[in-house]
């Protein structure tokens, strides 16, 4: 086992993106902490698809599965599309970012990645963290701990994101592979406001997810009817290749820093409260988090001043008023151009970007969730 200053706990997005920064610094000749990766899995797995936007001209730091300049939303009859030269949807598969973030850490032999390894408990001293496994306990300096938030935590999230989807492969295509579905078919039924998710990964393969807002984490096995009418729609026999499932805690607050233990990930604040998206955001925690780790030159965060209460508000106004959400996104996408809609939702969006998002939305529900009174 090696000695570590630093601990990371969790090996998914968050510590893995941390780990590969950290190893970006010491090959530029920034001298890291010795570093140990603990995650509990045994073996990494398809099991998450990432996507964001990004501009067509930056260059891409992860190996991206797939590129669209176009997205669709319905609802009911009606549909808005969104077409930017500018700005792609991108996709990054699991296995493609795990591959290379741990060829990446791999390079680095200052850090070290275990998998199999379970944590099961922490207590924090002036002077060294105390990391209790099954197996024992050993001491660190310092802390970054990125695991799932257990339900304790995840239980004071304003809304649960729960998501079902299915890669499937088909003969057939029985809708356009050059646009994704990014909110189609949005409604509202006695469990709250859902919608589905449609990425065409390639003419002949496609991940379908139904998704849901809910004030309580629903199992993902609730979506089971709804995603299956969306694949009863292809014309031809669609065969599930693999399947992907989870609930994201939104508008979750960050968990407070300890002494020597740090939050990251979700627990961190990561996920973007009225969206769910989180890997842009992560990126951006990693690279500021490895900074501040190595005394480096912290670089200024990417999100707009009075982002994050914005966010907050429209949240709590989707929780108290579900039956119109739909509407609301159907005119947020209709009044903001494909490209302001990629920079909002990219955290670099203009004042004007804003406005246009605060103009396209009723007042008094708004006015009311800024208030914390009932619509």
């Amino acid at each position: 086992m090696m000695p570590s200053d630093l601990v990371i706990l969790g090996g998914g997005c968050a510590g893995l993106s941390l780990g590969v920064q950290l190893a970006a610094l010491a090959e530029d000749g920034v001298r890291i902490p010795k570093t140990r990766i603990l995650e509990s899995r045994l073996t990494y797995e398809e099991d998450r698809t990432w996507c964001f936007w990004h501009p067509v001209e930056e260059p891409q730091p992860w190996p991206v599965a797939a590129t669209w300049s176009r997205w669709r939303f319905s609802a009911g009859t009606d549909t808005t599309l969104h077409i930017s030269n500018y700005w792609h949807y991108c996709c990054v598969r699991a296995s493609d970012f795990y591959r290379t973030a741990r060829e990446r850490i791999a390079s680095c032999p200052e850090i070290q990645l275990e998998l199999g390894v379970d944590v099961t408990g922490l207590a924090s001293y002036a002077d060294r963290v105390t990391v209790h496994k099954k197996s024992g306990a050993f001491d660190t300096d310092t802390v970054v701990d990125c695991r799932t938030p257990d339900r304790a935590i995840a239980c004071k999230a304003t809304i649960h994101q729960v998501f079902l989807g299915f890669e499937i492969e088909t003969e057939k295509v029985g809708c356009p592979s050059d646009t994704v579905g990014l909110m189609e078919d949005m409604a509202v039924d006695g469990q709250g406001f859902h919608f589905l998710y449609h990425l065409p990964l390639s003419p002949q393969r496609h991940l379908i997810e139904a998704t849901r807002f809910s004030k309580e984490p629903l199992p993902p096995e609730s979506l089971a009817p709804l995603l299956q009418k969306a694949l009863g729609r292809f014309e031809s026999e669609v065969r599930i290749v693999r399947r992907e499932a989870g609930v994201i805690p939104m508008g979750l607050s960050p968990q407070a820093d300890q002494p020597r233990i740090l939050s990251g990930g979700a627990r961190g604040g990561a996920v973007r409260p009225s969206s769910g998206y989180a890997f842009q955001r992560i990126q951006d925690w990693a690279g500021r988090t490895a900074s501040r780790l190595t005394g480096s030159v912290i670089p200024a965060s990417t999100l707009p001043r009075g982002q994050t209460r914005m966010d907050h508000i429209f949240l709590r106004a989707m929780q108290k008023n579900p039956d119109g959400v739909p509407d609301w996104f159907l005119r947020i996408a209709e009044t903001l151009s494909p490209e302001s809609f990629a920079r909002f939702m990219s955290d670099q969006a203009t004042v004007g970007d804003r406005l246009s998002v605060i103009r396209a939305l009723p007042v008094l529900p708004l006015l009311h969730a800024a208030l914390g009174k009932s619509a």
